[in-house]
């Protein structure tokens, strides 16, 4: 009878919800199978859809697809141009840092890294053509050689009017075609040895340009450039391999590198500093290379060859040999990018471990991956997001999971315990060793489950599911701001301003300050190192003030406290203070950007099934609208806010998709469909919506 007496009152509530106007009493069922009478002050001038009513009924809140706006200020702005109450999501906030860290990270490359890794590369080309020159012996001549051709790649691919020596020309010419036509895997001629059984080849669908990449010519040949330099290995044999011809002569290459790096740190040349200066940024943004690094191999050759080794020490066959025993000890790379692999002595061996110049970085989400798929569990070729999210402990990602029969590969239920373990289990200063672990540290707190303190509408699984999809989708656009680094695991008129409309901050105050640690840590530590320009500076700055009051704001919410009427404010101008945030000035936009970063939409491919050919995609849609019942100042409240759309979903390897594609594919309606669990939380009208 009380059942029925709900139901009742929710047929009733949705029979008056054709408008919400001043002043009329509301019977909102769903909290805790109880009745709660709400007023809707002030007029709603959009339409809500009769099963957009049910939900917000039964959750407090609901997320309505929308082709409309292109970005999220834009919900914001007209919110407050219609004068509708505000509910500022930690969607919003998650967007505006990576637009602002993305932009931030597009000048430093373009301006910093870009130009001084032309300059390193070009030292290190002539120092390998004097090494060259200078060898008396066959192999170590014939490795100077290759790396010759080696770094003439990386040079041909940062600048196509730099010259090469003629004894190469044919050698990086092969190589930058199959570069261009990025077709998958093949042999590397700069790698290749035609005597040994031992095959080198690379998955040159890498090199496609993607993320920021696409915007102008100069991303694209960095892109190459730097991909050509992070995932090129100079590798070591797997215990059961026997060292051949092949694997000495890589090895020397690693070591006539290191070589010439180290020499340039001793006479304090330019060349090592650049390199460190590359090398520690990028562990400062997304965190330490699990590959074997010139610190590990300077280490090692100083053990062996003495401070001062002559070229003419590393032809000694035999020594060579002691130096691959010796390096095969050092550390295990954590990821098997599953870039190179051999026809012999085996089809499925995979190059694991060696050398890497500027070695792509190691980050627990690819980690993750890495341990989820075959053959640590069965028959399990691809991941998926929610796996992530499920090792960070969240219970609902493990519903889902269950429910669409992960738990059933073999195992994948022993696999996600032993990672949920690791990973619970570290420490803040680990988490926060990188800009990258510590945007994920940020996502963290949206996966627990809220408890009596927080306000109805985040009570319940929807919720949950809401924050699921926060949590994902703010992944996605991590993973594309970083996809170059991370290693893959496989004026109008004037107008009458509206009147001022109380709002909300969705209230996760971990959450505000994570990020404005994240935020403090990229501004200090691009500042000490000369690599922040004044205008990245300023907005940083700005950007953790405001991160502070939302901070101050959020908990003031959860402890019912009243906002002051300048906090209101804050929210209620939010959609142009993102706005102002991530737009810079028109000569760095020129340098940076495209007419692509208009559009929020992207996707990143973060996995390849070598079985399948198929890659991962993560991909990031049109905002789309959330409606939510919120407490402010004692009364229940209709506010409007704005919140990511997630995707995932395959393609064949050799059709990676950039975001031009993926927006061109949002435009035509062929974009795939949203995650069936995602259900629970968003009303898909229609494909088209």
């Amino acid at each position: 009878m009380v059942k029925t007496k709900v139901i009742i009152g929710v047929i009733i509530l949705v029979a008056n919800l054709t408008g919400f106007t001043t002043g009329k009493m509301l019977t909102i069922a769903g909290f805790d199978k109880r009745l709660y009478a709400a007023e809707i002050s002030g007029s709603f001038p959009f339409i809500i859809s009769p099963r957009a009513k049910v939900a917000l009924v039964e959750n407090g809140f609901v997320v309505v697809p929308s082709r409309k706006f292109k970005d999220i200020p834009e919900v914001y702005k007209e919110c407050r141009r219609k004068g509708v109450p505000i509910f500022l999501t930690t969607d919003a906030i998650l967007h505006t840092t990576h637009i602002l860290l993305d932009y931030t990270w597009r000048i430093v490359e373009i301006e910093k890294i870009r130009p001084s890794l032309i300059k390193l590369t070009q030292a290190l080309l002539d120092k390998s053509f004097s090494q060259y020159k200078k060898a008396k012996y066959p192999n170590v001549k014939e490795a100077a050689l290759r790396n010759v051709m080696f770094f003439s790649v990386a040079l041909k691919l940062l600048d196509e009017s730099r010259p090469v020596p003629d004894l190469v020309k044919d050698k990086v010419k092969a190589q930058i075609k199959l570069i261009d036509e990025h077709k998958g895997w093949a042999s590397s001629p700069v790698f290749e040895d035609p005597e040994s059984k031992y095959v080198y080849q690379e998955d040159y669908s890498q090199y496609i340009p993607r993320g920021h990449y696409t915007r102008n010519e100069e991303f694209k040949s960095f892109f190459k450039a730097m991909m050509w330099y992070g995932r090129s290995l100079f590798p070591l044999p797997r215990p059961d391999w026997k060292i051949d011809s092949f694997l000495e002569r890589t090895t020397r290459q690693a070591l006539l590198i290191t070589l010439a790096l180290s020499q340039s740190k001793a006479e304090g040349g330019k060349a090592f500093k650049i390199w460190e200066d590359i090398h520690n940024a990028l562990s400062f943004f997304i965190g330490e290379s699990d590959d074997l690094t010139f610190y590990d191999y300077e280490n090692l050759l100083k053990r062996l060859y003495g401070k001062n080794p002559s070229l003419d020490d590393f032809e000694n066959d035999e020594g060579i040999k002691d130096f691959i025993l010796r390096a095969m000890r050092l550390k295990e790379p954590k990821i098997e990018s599953g870039i190179k692999w051999t026809v012999f002595p085996r089809p499925d061996a995979f190059y694991k471990k060696g050398f890497k110049f500027l070695g792509q970085r190691y980050t627990p989400d690819s980690y993750i991956f890495q341990n989820l798929v075959y053959p640590e569990v069965e028959d399990r070729f691809l991941p998926k997001g929610l796996d992530i999210m499920a090792v960070f402990s969240s219970k609902m990602a493990r519903s889902i999971l269950q429910k669409e029969g992960d738990f059933k590969k073999k195992g994948y239920r022993e696999k996600l315990k032993q990672l949920e373990k690791k990973f619970s289990n570290l420490s803040e200063k680990e988490w926060t060793k990188s800009l990258y672990w510590m945007w994920l540290y940020s996502l963290k707190p949206l996966l627990k489950e809220k408890k009596e303190h927080y306000p109805l509408f985040m009570r319940n699984k929807s919720w949950v599911k809401k924050s699921l999809n926060t949590s994902l989708a703010s992944w996605a656009e991590l993973r594309h701001d970083t996809i170059l680094y991370v290693k893959q695991s496989y004026t109008p008129l004037k107008a009458v301003l509206p009147s001022f409309r109380k709002s909300y901050v969705e209230p996760y105050p971990l959450v505000y300050k994570r990020i404005k640690d994240l935020i403090q840590s990229t501004r200090e530590s691009l500042s000490s190192k000369d690599f922040l320009p004044s205008e990245c500076e300023r907005k940083l700055k700005s950007f953790e003030k405001f991160l502070s009051r939302l901070e101050v704001i959020s908990q003031k919410e959860l402890e019912k406290k009243p906002l002051s009427l300048r906090e209101y404010h804050l929210i209620w101008n939010i959609g142009f203070s993102l706005s102002s945030l991530t737009h810079f000035s028109k000569p760095v936009m020129e340098k940076i950007a495209s007419g692509t970063d208009s559009k929020m939409m992207l996707v990143v491919d973060v996995h390849t099934d070598a079985n399948t050919h198929r890659v991962l995609e993560e991909a990031v849609g049109y905002p789309f609208i959330i409606y939510v019942m919120v407490p402010i100042e004692g009364k229940l409240t209709l506010t409007r806010g704005a919140v990511f759309s997630y995707y995932e979903f395959t393609k064949p390897m050799d059709k990676r998709l950039t975001d031009e594609k993926w927006q061109e594919m949002l435009k035509m309606n062929e974009q795939p469909p949203l995650p069936e669990w995602t259900r629970g939380f968003v009303v898909e009208i229609n494909k088209s919506y």
